[in-house]
């Protein structure tokens, strides 16, 4: 559009090779726009053809299970009047499905610490509820601001999971929050946490560069007063000592045992156009745009209208087994719509590493498989 205005401006004439491009990039666009719009409506209707008439069965926290037409799935009784997708099969889904947690949270209790630089460069220790937008906070790479909250209300109380580790330390949050575990430093749901896994312990309170490990050697679950999760620019927090990640729910998008994109990184790429407004326009980050409960505008559109996305994730993170392994059409649309989305945000706020991985690893595993294919059928003829 803008290169046939300025051609009917009187500027240059614009040579018909870009006309023809531009063209094909916009169509190009389009049909991938529309192929994410279709998707979810595909799977609207294979999902209700496959649960309707279905027998829900028991809550494992007692009563029978309810079907809910507006989250397309079965829920315990708590969840039977709740009309937002997104609430249910993401925020929500241990209450939802579990039906042991009243509340929804993705988060830290409030008597959670972390370590503040001050203006004048010393170092005070703060819990979550003190915390506010512009404290810079240790992170994995040095102090970071906190340029908004995704929850950060003081008097609710959600049931968090405690990680007591060997080095004496303690970290609780909810089992949905991502934590940094195991060798490799990898982000993971501390829900998946075991016993005798890797946790990342800061050396020191103004110290991100020295990180080590430490097993855990418990877990307890808990209520909790508070629900705090701050979002820093670098991404990470170092919460009670322990290294963590500002974001929740979104599970690593991966090829069997390999990792395509984390779900720390597609979390962060998400809230990407929230933190460089907010670095433009700082007022968009400040008491106005975040709810009661301190939630940001932002991160509740997010939950209220790609909900569907993030429940796609949670049942269908594994693309080799979604599409491999375990085939349906519902888990090929799934994880066609992860691979293109994620692959549009690695292209506007990730690395061209990332979104080679998405396709190296495919292509490589394809091959794989096709060579493995004709190799049997040669030793069959």
């Amino acid at each position: 559009i803008s290169i046939h205005i300025l051609s009917l401006s009187g500027s240059a004439p614009v040579p018909a090779f870009w006309m023809k491009l531009f063209t094909k990039v916009l169509l190009g666009c389009c049909s991938c726009f529309c192929c994410l719009l279709t998707a979810p409506i595909a799977i609207f209707f294979i999902s209700v053809a496959a649960n309707s008439g279905n027998d829900c069965g028991a809550c494992p926290a007692g009563g029978d299970m309810v079907y809910n037409d507006a989250a397309l799935t079965c829920v315990c009784p708590i969840c039977k009047n709740e009309t937002a997708f997104g609430v249910v099969q993401l925020l929500c889904r241990r209450k939802c499905f579990t039906g042991d947690a009243p509340q929804c949270a993705q988060c830290f209790p409030s008597e959670a610490t972390v370590s503040v630089e001050l203006s004048d460069g010393t170092v005070a220790t703060r819990r979550m509820e003190q915390l506010r937008v512009g404290d810079a906070v240790l992170t994995q790479d040095g102090f970071s601001e906190i340029f908004a909250f995704m929850d950060h209300a003081t008097e609710a109380e959600a049931e968090y999971v405690t990680l007591k580790t060997a080095a004496g330390f303690e970290l609780s949050m909810t089992s949905d929050h991502i934590v940094y575990a195991h060798s490799d430093q990898r982000p993971v749901l501390a829900g998946s946490i075991l016993e005798g896994n890797l946790l990342w312990i800061s050396a020191a309170a103004n110290a991100s560069s020295d990180f080590a490990t430490s097993p855990v050697t418990s877990m307890t679950r808990a209520v909790r007063r508070g629900m705090h999760a701050p979002l820093t620019e670098q991404g990470s927090v170092v919460v009670n000592g322990h290294l963590a990640s500002s974001y929740a729910h979104v599970k690593t998008l991966q090829w069997g045992s390999h990792t395509l994109v984390s779900g720390h990184d597609l979390n962060k790429y998400i809230h990407e156009p929230l933190r460089l407004a907010c670095s433009l326009v700082p007022a968009l980050c400040g008491p106005k745009w975040h709810s009661a409960e301190g939630r940001h505008a932002w991160t509740q559109f997010v939950l209220d209208h790609f909900g569907w996305l993030g429940a796609i994730n949670y049942n269908h993170n594994d693309i080799r087994a979604a599409i491999l392994d375990e085939p349906s059409v519902s888990s090929w649309l799934a994880a066609i719509v992860q691979l293109a989305a994620a692959s549009v945000l690695c292209v506007l706020f990730g690395s061209g590493a990332q979104l080679l991985a998405i396709v190296a690893v495919v292509a490589a595993q394809q091959a794989t498989l096709h060579g493995g294919t004709r190799r049997k059928s040669a030793r069959s003829l």
